[in-house]
């Protein structure tokens, strides 16, 4: 089976050990890691900068890789923010959608509200753990 249009997701660290998320506007409304698909030309560290913009407001100054997963038959590759500027909002949220909320978690907070995700959620905190010495 052929993998889907591959995807890309910003991992923003904040205050207390916290990580940027955002809430899914499409049922079952979990709590996600920014980012979305690459489109066509686009290398995956422009889609991920270029989604977590869109979807959050904040803008990625520099990106590191943490690894290349698998979700859904699609090739997702996850990149933590090293540099990020601006205030959080939510895309939806500002067109009047209350579905797409964005927020602070740990991640311990963003396993237990995306239990879909969960396999792909460990696999990222591994390759977090391998490439930096500590648990995201």
């Amino acid at each position: 089976m052929a993998l889907l249009q591959p995807a890309a997701l910003v991992m923003v660290p904040g205050p207390g050990g916290t990580w940027l998320t955002v809430t899914r506007p499409e049922p079952p409304h979990e709590a996600a890691i920014p980012g979305g698909l690459v489109e066509g030309g686009e290398r995956p560290e422009e889609a991920a900068v270029r989604e977590l913009h869109e979807e959050t407001g904040v803008v990625a100054t520099h990106v590191e890789r943490v690894g290349i997963g698998e979700q859904d038959g699609r090739l997702v590759h996850v990149f933590l923010a090293r540099r990020w500027q601006g205030t959080p909002w939510s895309a939806e949220a500002r067109a009047g959608d209350p579905g797409g909320r964005v927020a602070w978690k740990t991640w311990p907070q963003l396993r237990a509200w995306a239990p879909r995700f969960g396999g792909f959620l460990d696999g990222v905190a591994s390759g977090y753990r391998a490439r930096y010495g500590t648990s995201p």
